[in-house]
Formats: structure tokens, sequence, C-alpha cells
């Protein structure tokens, strides 16, 4: 087929959510398809750039960026010209707990791949609305959670349903002060209690020195949790609190509040008895 351009897509892309939201769709609520083409409140708008492999970069590498359509039109993009849907190249993250989801997934996407075949195979000749028409037809296939498998969201048993806050958001609330008055923010005053844990200090490196050293280090270090993300996870931790989870292809990451508002902490990678080892190692 004669690869669509990313522009043109998009912009079919943010037409079908459109008409989605118009229509009231049970596949994709108004609220959803609204969230898709949100843009980022915050002047922090700019995802950091992900990571690039020997293989090139991934779509799906990377927190996304607002907003979030853009992404969804990149892997659909790739499941087009490539012919496989770049879900599948994500990496298996053990002991996360993904595995129930993975069968349901399988059978979303294979229902969702008859569309992208016949899409290609007619798509040089196709007019506008008949390539409108097919993307409409795969969006109501995919449905919610196909969608947010499309922009990297996994799903476990503990997952809820929410598209991942914008990543302003994320840095401002990471970025506040601890404390009124306080020149220590919020991140860099977790970091400091969290570091420790990896004895190594590879990854988390040493929070130490005056208090803008300690937050300049944080930014680096999450940010490059961000950068470098191939997890991404709403789901319910104890007494029903409700978090957003990012982590690297190590494990290591970060939490927040689901919407992004309430800083929640660093984690560690999953490991057999972390709990009793306090997650050190």
């Amino acid at each position: 087929m004669e690869p669509p351009t990313s522009s043109g897509l998009q912009r079919l892309i943010g037409t079908c959510l459109l008409v989605l939201k118009d229509e009231q769709s049970s596949s994709l609520s108004a609220e959803v398809c609204e969230g898709l083409l949100a843009t980022d409140p915050s002047p922090l708008s700019s995802s950091p750039p992900p990571t690039t492999t020997d293989r090139g970069t991934h779509v799906l590498h990377g927190y996304p960026a607002y907003p979030l359509y853009i992404r969804l039109s990149a892997c659909i993009n790739h499941w087009l010209t490539t012919g496989r849907c770049p879900v599948l190249d994500l990496p298996a993250m053990h002991l996360l707990n993904e595995q129930e989801s993975l069968a349901e997934r399988s059978t979303r996407l294979e229902a969702a791949g008859h569309i992208v075949r016949d899409s290609t195979a007619h798509w040089r000749r196709w007019s506008e609305e008949e390539k409108q028409s097919a993307l409409l037809k795969l969006l109501k296939s995919l449905g919610y959670r196909g969608v947010s498998d499309l922009i990297g969201v996994r799903r476990t048993v503990g997952s809820c349903d929410c598209l991942p806050p914008p990543i302003g958001v994320l840095m401002a609330t990471f970025n506040s002060p601890h404390s009124p008055n306080a020149k220590l923010s919020v991140g860099a005053r977790a970091l400091s209690k969290h570091c420790h844990r990896d004895t190594s200090h590879q990854w988390w490196g040493n929070c130490t020195g005056s208090e803008e050293a300690k937050n300049e280090h944080a930014v680096e270090r999450v940010t490059a949790v961000l950068r470098e993300a191939v997890w991404i996870n709403t789901h319910f931790l104890p007494h029903n609190v409700k978090v957003i989870e990012v982590r690297t292809k190590e494990g290591y990451g970060a939490r927040w509040s689901h919407d992004g508002l309430e800083f929640r902490g660093f984690v560690e990678p999953q490991m057999t008895d972390g709990h009793l080892l306090g997650w050190k190692h």
C-alpha cells in the first residue's frame, strides 16, 4: 500500500473521534473521545523523547504527549504500513500480573486486524470518506480497551479505566514544594528518601547536596522514567486508592494519583518477596 502520511492520518483520526463523540458511541464514550483530543493545559506539554534502540524508536516507548490521539494515530499508521500491531512488541513485565488480560487483548487485536488488513489492501484507491469509514469501524472494534492498548496503557487484575493524565500535570505536581515556603520539591524529597533502595546507585544515583541540586537530580531521574517508559497502568492500591504507575523496561518507576495531581513516590523493579526485603537490591 502507499503509506498514509502521518499528518493525514492524524487528521482523519481526529475527525473520527469528533464523529464518535457526537454519536455518543457505546464503544468510545464522549468523555473518552474528548480526553483523546484534549491538549496539555500545562506549559510543560512536551513528552520526553522516547528511548532509541538498535532497531529504531518504538512507537509506544515513552510516556505519551497530549493530545493522545497523536500517539493513537502513530500506532495505527505503523500497523497499516507494517502489518504488525506495535502493541505486540511491548516487553513482557514479569511479576506485574498482566497475563490474565493477554488472551482478551489478543482476541481484540485479532478482530481489529481484519479491518487493518482490508484497509491496507484498498487504502491507495479509497476516497477520504472511505478511509474515514474504515477508521471509524476500526475504532469501534477496538473500543476503549483497544484504544488504551494503542496508546501504551497496560491492563492487570487491579486496573481501572482511566486515560493517562498530561505529562505537564505530572511534572507540575512533582516539582511543587513539599511544604509551604519550602525550596525542596515533592519529587526531590521522595527521591532522597527512596534512592537508598538501589544499593548500586546505578539508576537513581545519589540525591544529595543543596536543595537546588536535589531538585535538579530528581527532575533528571523522573524525566528518564517518563522518557524510557514501557509500562503505564492505572490501578487500585489498597484502601481503594487509584494511581497511575509508570515503569521503564528494567522496572524502575514512579506513581502519581490517577489524575496526576498528587505524586505518590518511586517504585523499584518487582522482585520475589519484595515487601519482606524492603525492595532493596
